[in-house]
């Protein structure tokens, strides 16, 4: 079967800090998630992309994992955010 799919839209959750997720209701869930980097300047934000996984464990256990195994992108300048896959939608 062959399909000419050639758009998405995926639609993530408001961003959470890094250090604030543990509150959120999901922290037990799974799924796919994405993390951002912002560096705050007097007249701009820049936001980085850093990550994009898929957990099939707890957000808890994965987020754990990351801090003990991939410290380096933590000790980077700025304030980390996470956000959980809300919806995606494919078109032509």
């Amino acid at each position: 079967m062959k399909t000419n799919l050639r758009h998405i839209i995926i639609k993530w959750s408001y961003p959470r800090k890094w250090d604030c997720f543990e509150d959120n209701p999901l922290i037990d869930s799974w799924g796919i998630y994405y993390i951002t980097r912002a560096i705050y300047y007097d007249d701009r934000t820049d936001e980085t992309p850093i990550y994009v996984g898929k957990t099939l464990r707890s957000f808890r256990q994965r987020f754990r994992e990351h801090e003990k195994d991939e410290k380096d992108f933590l000790y980077k300048k700025g304030e980390f955010y996470v956000s959980t896959l809300k919806d995606v939608y494919a078109y032509k």
